[in-house]
């Protein structure tokens, strides 16, 4: 485990060091997603995905030369309609 100390600044904003930026790969204007446990008290962030990593992270799923999908609506304009 890797433990560092900062300091919450009086707009609200924390630095993460340096060291566990480049350990986590976190890079100016990526998202962070802070998720926040109240019955621990605690604070814990990750990197958000983006839809392209998502759907890279699952190609191994998808049949071969299927083209991905940059959002929700392209998958929807691309899918058969349902019967009922």
């Amino acid at each position: 485990m890797v433990t560092a100390t900062t300091k919450l600044s009086s707009k609200g904003q924390i630095v993460i060091p340096a060291e566990l930026r480049h350990r986590l790969d976190w890079r100016t204007g990526d998202s962070i997603v802070v998720e926040f446990d109240p019955e621990s008290q605690s604070v814990q962030m990750r990197k958000k995905e983006t839809l392209r990593q998502m759907a890279e992270r699952f190609s191994k799923h998808i049949r071969p030369g299927t083209p991905l999908l940059e959002s929700a609506s392209d998958f929807y304009s691309t899918r058969e309609p349902r019967t009922v």
